[in-house]
């Protein structure tokens, strides 16, 4: 009998165990199935931001570059007063590479690049680009804007006195607004032991009637580092105008470059990146927001005739036609580029006619009767800032410091 109580009780403490855990089970399954859910969320998370940094910095990469290129290409057009003029000397299709370069587009540049035909970029590239490497110490050291001002001041002349490679020297073509803000503030800094000593925005010298695209053309970096802060990028641009340039529009001009830059490596849809633009610009100028909006619909009266035509050689197709060719010969000498407010306004009209072709916008910005490598330039940072494709590796190995250019713009992220 006690042998037969015995194994019920064996069989009741069995069931318990069983249900006890089954139970337990039971409770702790859900905790298991949300830890594994948010193991595979934060991979996801985790992988997602590795992706969209990867894109930044191709976005970032591929901005820098495309400016330069731009430059580059632009330089050797710049002074040539028509379209039809760029087509008889450079026949048949125009420039599209260094590899189009005459003999007399080589005149004045050092001899290292001469002998590599490496294509030289202008003022606007070499001022950006020490622009973009000041923007990388503020960043690492957390300079404010005065510190971070100064310290573009300081650049800007010592590099001034570098006539083989720097911003001044002959072959890059500087501006005299720029020439003449620059030595200001090398007046003032002389003989002054400790900069700190100055009082605070001295270096705000820009004349009050320079209002040329000195300023617009290097403004770039300020929305590739400040992608994530528009306005910040707004303000700082403005700023740094101020070291060479003091005319409204000369203030308009780089804040719009800055903020459009800025939206356009978020990946915002061009419309509303043109629309921010025009919108920064109307603060500190009513003239070159009217010459911005003037710009878009010029180019939307323009898609229709672009539309019809194939991509050859980088938009050849569309400006070897007679009708397109007269409409774009209209628009850019209206825009010519001289004024800061037209180089904006010609970006705009660029790249609202052809916000995904990086290399045909650039095509149709070197193909101008006015500055000719600004606007390449700008439009070539914006549109790569948009599209983040870089242009062919052909085209970048014979692009003057493109390896360091593609170092800093790496280096931007880590920010």
């Amino acid at each position: 009998m006690n042998n037969f109580f015995y194994k019920i009780l064996l069989v009741i403490v069995g069931f318990i165990l069983i249900w006890f855990i089954t139970y337990k089970y039971r409770q702790d399954k859900p905790m298991v199935q949300k830890e594994e859910k948010q193991e595979i969320h934060k991979q996801i998370t985790e992988l997602k931001t590795e992706l969209d940094q990867k894109k930044l910095k191709q976005g970032m990469v591929a901005s820098m570059l495309a400016g330069a290129f731009g430059d580059a290409m632009g330089r050797v057009t710049e002074f040539i007063p028509s379209i039809e003029k760029i087509f008889q000397d450079y026949y048949p299709v125009g420039i599209t590479s260094v590899n189009d370069f005459l003999s007399r587009d080589w005149v004045g540049v050092p001899e290292k690049l001469q002998k590599k035909h490496i294509a030289p970029y202008t003022d606007d590239t070499r001022m950006a680009k020490l622009v973009l490497n000041v923007l990388l110490e503020a960043q690492k050291n957390k300079w404010d804007r005065n510190r971070t001002m100064v310290e573009l001041a300081r650049v800007f002349v010592d590099d001034m006195h570098d006539m083989t490679y720097g911003w001044a020297a002959s072959f890059r073509a500087p501006g005299n607004a720029t020439r003449q803000g620059v030595k200001k503030l090398e007046n003032l800094m002389q003989g002054v032991e400790e900069i700190s000593e100055l009082k605070t925005d001295w270096w705000q010298v820009g004349h009050p009637d320079a209002g040329g695209s000195g300023t617009v053309m290097r403004a770039h970096p300020f929305g590739l580092v400040f992608f994530n802060n528009p306005a910040k990028a707004e303000k700082w641009a403005v700023e740094h105008a101020k070291l060479t340039h003091g005319h409204p529009m000369a203030l308009a001009a780089p804040a719009a470059m800055a903020v459009g830059i800025a939206y356009a490596l978020q990946g915002k849809d061009p419309v509303f990146i043109i629309d921010q633009m025009i919108m920064t610009a109307q603060k500190y100028d009513m003239t070159t927001a009217e010459k911005m909006r003037q710009a878009y619909a010029l180019a939307q009266e323009a898609k229709p005739k672009f539309a019809q035509f194939r991509r050859v050689r980088g938009g050849y197709e569309a400006l070897a036609n007679l009708d397109f060719r007269k409409f774009h010969d209209y628009v850019f000498t209206k825009f010519q580029g001289w004024a800061a407010d037209d180089a904006i306004a010609a970006t705009v009209y660029i790249f609202a006619l052809t916000p995904d072709d990086v290399r045909q916008a650039i095509y149709l910005g070197v193909h101008t009767p006015g500055d000719s490598d600004s606007i390449a330039s700008m439009v070539g940072a914006l549109v790569g800032a948009y599209t983040k494709e870089e242009l062919p590796a052909e085209l970048i190995e014979k692009l003057e410091d493109a390896d360091e250019l593609r170092a800093s713009a790496e280096e931007i992220i880590t920010y």
